[in-house]
């Protein structure tokens, strides 16, 4: 195709967390992601190709460049509009497969400036799943359909590329360059759109992973996976995406690597008696987590690519201790849920929390203290009320405040007053691609609010919500691939698992999390998790709780 190229995309974004992967070093039988790639797309005689580069990769790639006949294209990372951190897809946990957090727009500008492609396939060199079969089918739409931009949707994030028209792109560069400097405001321009622009979705086929996962080349996690299942035709364009999906036995490898997120219970001593709470008839002895044991517990953690929650049966905030441990998970993604039964000391290190989510489950002062009896409603709209100056003082590494509702029969009229409430007050992020325009816009106090499904905590609590959370159809746990800190140090499998006794897999008080996770009862309860081979008499196979995350 004489008037399409393709783009080989580095898009040099820092991660937050994790450690960021050298693109330029083998990967698997001695080739680099670009070498896959470029072997397994050659067969589209397509105009050209250029790699698009940050200039601190240039250098790396030189070689291959001239080996593949392949232009580089260099920009350079200073002059990009980065977004703040707390619009950062990684800072919520919630990436996806839109990339949008790394396009940069004026680069790919000034790829089509100097070749005369009337469109181009842009191919980030990190979505290592990309389908050459598919991609030739979904060009062949774009250009019978007389789209102007085609995006690949509803696949795991590092299968997915894009093909983009050459006048959308120079039109949107010489009519807002401020948009195209800007790092992942050429997605919102389109998704929004500035302009009626003929956008196409290619979805086929429709596979859903049996986990939730992020398979592009930006962590540790992920390389380890491709090393140890990249099946023998990786680099051929016979590799099929859908294959490896369903037979390449990648969730093992991609979840044996490391927690996905680690709950930690700081506290197991409570002040209040919440409605649906298992604390009233708790019979472990109440407790309060070391920092000391703490810190000996996730010591040999090399990769941060992992979530860390405080939260658990008690209230966080009524260990002395909790303070130390958020600071040693600075660098990590983190998040504190309390009822704020106590307010935090004026000197909590903030900067080191990413989220703190509040358990109100009430719009007013009454339902709240019908509900949460023993918590203080005060100390919520004081700290709401504080949390305005507090942001302007930490600017953007204050933490997200949220508010969580959690849904219950004895609640359920209270639902829409509660969102018609704080749908006055905040706009919530995640419901706008993670994009607010400008950069600078002021942070609102509160950044989300959600309706959360009540929990049975292995049928300690008996669930009375009228509305089911539970997806139909039956797939591996969550929770199966994150491991529970108690207070009292015991590690649990399951954050339901109340009392420890169901599904302990160990200790901290005598092995790090890691030697936890990697010991033989744990590699086999995340087997059965994977296969669905639950045993009759495990909780597990009667379980409603299986597709939440605490």
């Amino acid at each position: 195709m004489s008037d399409v190229g393709v783009i080989y995309y580095a898009d040099a974004v820092i991660n937050l967390y994790r450690k960021n992967v050298d693109l330029s070093e083998p990967l698997w039988n001695g080739l680099n992601s670009f070498q896959i790639l470029y072997k397994r797309l050659k067969r589209l005689n397509l105009a050209g190709s250029v790699l698009l580069l940050p200039e601190q990769l240039c250098e790396a790639f030189s070689f291959l460049a001239k080996e593949t006949n392949t232009e580089i294209i260099s920009f350079d990372c200073s002059k990009i509009l980065e977004k703040p951190y707390g619009l950062n897809q990684q800072h919520w946990g919630l990436e996806n497969s839109s990339n949008n957090d790394s396009w940069y727009g004026e680069a790919f500008a000034r790829v089509f400036e100097k070749y005369n492609w009337q469109a181009a396939i842009l191919v980030p060199l990190t979505n290592l799943l990309i389908d050459a079969n598919e991609v030739a089918d979904n060009l062949n739409l774009y250009l019978q359909e007389g789209f102007e931009v085609c995006l690949a949707e509803e696949r795991i994030p590092g299968a997915e590329w894009a093909i983009f028209n050459r006048d959308l792109i120079l039109g949107l560069y010489k009519s807002h360059p401020e948009i195209m400097t800007a790092r992942g405001a050429l997605y919102w321009a389109i998704k929004k759109p500035l302009y009626p622009f003929r956008v196409g979705s290619y979805h086929c086929p429709r596979i859903r992973p049996s986990i939730n996962a992020n398979l592009r080349l930006n962590s540790l996690r992920a390389l380890n996976c491709y090393r140890a299942v990249a099946p023998a035709n990786f680099d051929s364009p016979d590799f099929s995406y859908g294959d490896f999906i369903n037979n390449s036995g990648w969730e093992k490898a991609y979840t044996d690597y490391a927690p996905v997120q680690i709950n930690v219970e700081p506290s197991s001593f409570c002040n209040a008696s919440c409605e649906g709470c298992p604390h009233s008839v708790l019979k472990r002895n109440k407790s309060n987590l070391s920092a000391k044991l703490f810190e000996k517990a996730i010591s040999d953690i090399q990769d941060r690519d992992m979530r860390i929650l405080f939260s658990g049966i008690g209230e966080p905030l009524l260990n002395n201790e909790l303070e130390e441990m958020v600071k040693q998970t600075s660098g990590y993604c983190s998040t504190l849920q309390t009822s704020l039964q106590v307010l935090p000391d004026d000197d909590f290190p903030y900067e080191a929390v990413d989220h703190i989510r509040i358990s109100i489950d009430a719009d007013v002062k009454s339902g709240f203290e019908r509900l949460r009896k023993g918590c203080s409603w005060q100390n919520i709209e004081d700290f709401i009320e504080k949390v305005s100056s507090l942001k302007a003082t930490y600017d953007s590494k204050f933490p997200e405040i949220g508010l969580d509702y959690l849904r219950r029969g004895i609640s359920e009229a209270d639902i829409i007053p509660f969102l018609k409430k704080w749908k006055k007050v905040c706009r919530p992020v995640f419901k706008s691609d993670f994009f607010t325009w400008p950069y600078d816009t002021k942070p609102e106090k509160i950044s989300w609010y959600q309706i959360s499904g009540q929990s049975e905590y292995c049928g300690a609590s008996k669930n009375t919500s009228t509305v089911s959370f539970e997806p139909f159809k039956r797939r591996p746990c969550k929770n199966a691939f994150s491991l529970t800190i108690l207070s009292d140090g015991r590690v649990t499998g399951c954050p339901f698992d109340a009392e420890g006794d169901k599904f302990c897999l160990g200790d901290i008080k005598e092995n790090t999390l890691m030697e936890i996770w990697n010991s033989s009862p744990a590699r086999e309860w995340r087997d059965r998790h994977l296969l669905l081979k639950l045993n009759k008499d495990c909780y597990c196979k009667s379980c409603h709780d299986w597709y939440k995350m605490t």
